[in-house]
């Protein structure tokens, strides 16, 4: 355990800009949330784009087969947004041959390989859950032009 301790000490030291101080005399079930934002400002992407409710996207993701990995696309509307941070994650729903498919996806993971928001639309709502018991023109959203 001091070992650990010690390598994270380290390796959050390399992580600190030369101006944030964390006061190391601390209990350590204090420090943790301060370690934990350092982590998590370290390991975000802050080019990413974070898709609004209601947004229809198109996301690829990779998938391994065998020894080859390669890209596969799902495109549909975002219907819901949990967590903050770098454990954002959004749901998905498109409907595929008659039959309602819902995805989750984390915004950070390194299997996300692209993100792009085809369109817009307008809504009031942040979870669009009602849309599971919609389907054909009745699923439909306002779209929002900018």
């Amino acid at each position: 355990m001091v070992i650990f301790n010690l390598f994270l000490k380290i390796s959050l030291q390399k992580l600190y800009n030369n101006n944030t101080r964390i006061n190391w005399k601390r209990k350590p079930h204090r420090r943790t949330q301060e370690e934990i934002k350092i982590i998590e400002r370290y390991f975000t992407e802050n080019d990413k784009i974070i898709p609004r409710i209601g947004d229809i996207v198109k996301i690829g993701f990779k998938i391994r087969e065998g020894n080859k990995e390669r890209a596969q696309y799902y495109e549909g509307t975002t219907i819901s947004k949990k967590n903050s941070g770098i454990n954002l994650s959004y749901t998905t729903r498109k409907t595929s041959y008659g039959v309602g498919v819902e995805r989750n996806f984390l915004l950070h993971s390194p299997r996300v390989d692209s993100l792009i928001v085809k369109q817009n639309s307008k809504v009031r709502r942040s979870k669009l859950y009602f849309l599971r018991l919609r389907s054909g023109k009745a699923a439909r959203l306002k779209r929002k032009f900018y």
